[in-house]
């Protein structure tokens, strides 16, 4: 099951990751090449690299660290809410909050 779900986050990360780089591709060819003369073309690339890395970074973190957390801090507070009252389940929310 968690296999299946990184698998799954795996293909939207990556598809994510490469419709923005193809938009700055496709931006960085359309400039006149007056702007590609007076830059540092490695300098460029390596923008683009950190800007990837960080956008996996990011949604990464966000699929399989912060999503799951408050999932599972909703679903407590909800049961807490249903067995011992909704005054505990708003205690708990706000505790965490």
């Amino acid at each position: 099951s968690h296999s299946l779900l990184t698998l799954y986050c795996l293909q939207v990360t990556q598809g994510a990751i490469r419709r923005v780089a193809n938009e700055v591709f496709v931006h960085l060819n359309s400039l006149d090449l007056s702007f590609h003369l007076s830059r540092q073309t490695g300098a460029l690339a390596r923008s683009l690299d950190r800007g990837t890395r960080g956008i996996n970074f990011l949604l990464s973190a966000m699929i399989f660290n912060v999503v799951p957390t408050a999932f599972e801090v909703v679903l407590v507070a909800g049961i807490l809410s249903w067995k011992c009252g909704p005054a505990l389940g708003a205690l708990t929310l706000g505790t965490l909050a």
